[in-house]
């Protein structure tokens, strides 16, 4: 099973793409105003994203710090849109300038991008095949035990689905023990999908890892219920277990702690 990333790269691509297009479109004739569109376009949100990506480096600097690498993964949606944002139109404007006969070009070239960025997001909402509540499971835990789970009320609950043979699962483990810890305020499932209690136990043990959290859905069907294509896959529940917010892929510590933050506030 593959990793798969969310939507929203996909998502920018078309966004450029359809920005491109309607900027050429209204380009005038002149050769040289044409060739400037796409480098433009280009540049204004790969600004965007590094000061959006930079702004929550350093929100979470502590988190990043202890992985250095983890900085550059940024298939964990660590964004601050409000830096990303202001910063690309900055750059826009000063590239406008620039080149003033492509002002209108440009601008509406901005317009369309991001009528189809919103219209890719709703979309990509309106499409989300996770069901609104949390499922109702039958696992097990390592010793065997059988485990109802889903059901109860009581904290907010973040549910992980992963395996021992998927290498972005494993990197990401770690994120998850620190955070139980950080978080007492929020249970943590890390439901290993489709593996027995000995491979589980095993991968613990070599990782140097607890087994805190750790449950088993050997036939996994979590991932039925949830209609889970590839691992790892993270879903954030409220005390009522109602599903607020999903990432698919993984996540970095400062990932995690900034969507834990954004969903349940503060640690207690």
């Amino acid at each position: 099973m593959p990793t798969l990333p969310d939507w929203s790269p996909l998502i920018v691509v078309a966004a450029v793409a359809v920005a491109t297009a309607a900027g050429l479109r209204l380009s005038p004739r002149d050769a040289a105003v044409r060739e400037t569109v796409f480098p433009t376009l280009v540049d204004t949100v790969v600004v965007g994203l590094l000061a959006a990506r930079l702004g929550y480096v350093v929100q979470w600097w502590p988190s990043y710090a202890a992985d250095p690498w983890s900085i550059v993964r940024i298939g964990d949606g660590g964004f601050l849109w409000w830096m990303g944002v202001p910063a690309s139109l900055a750059f826009l404007v000063w590239r406008m300038r620039r080149v003033p006969a492509a002002r209108r070009a440009l601008a509406g070239a901005v317009l369309a991008g991001a009528l189809t960025w919103a219209a890719g997001t709703l979309l990509s909402i309106h499409f989300d095949s996770a069901p609104p509540q949390i499922p109702q499971l039958a696992l097990q835990t390592l010793e065997g035990e059988a485990v109802s789970w889903g059901a109860e009320q009581g904290r907010p609950r973040v549910l992980n689905l992963w395996a021992t043979w998927c290498p972005p699962c494993r990197r990401e483990l770690p994120a998850f023990v620190d955070a139980q810890r950080a978080r007492p305020d929020i249970e943590f499932v890390l439901l290993n999908q489709g593996e027995s209690a000995a491979e589980v136990a095993d991968y613990l043990t070599r990782a140097a890892l607890p087994g805190q959290g750790v449950l088993l859905d050997g036939a996994a069907s979590a991932s039925q219920a949830l209609a889970v294509r590839a691992y790892p896959a993270t879903y954030f529940y409220d005390a009522e277990g109602r599903l607020l917010d999903r990432h698919y892929g993984e996540l970095t510590a400062g990932g995690l702690a900034g969507k834990l933050q954004s969903l349940f506030g503060d640690a207690p």
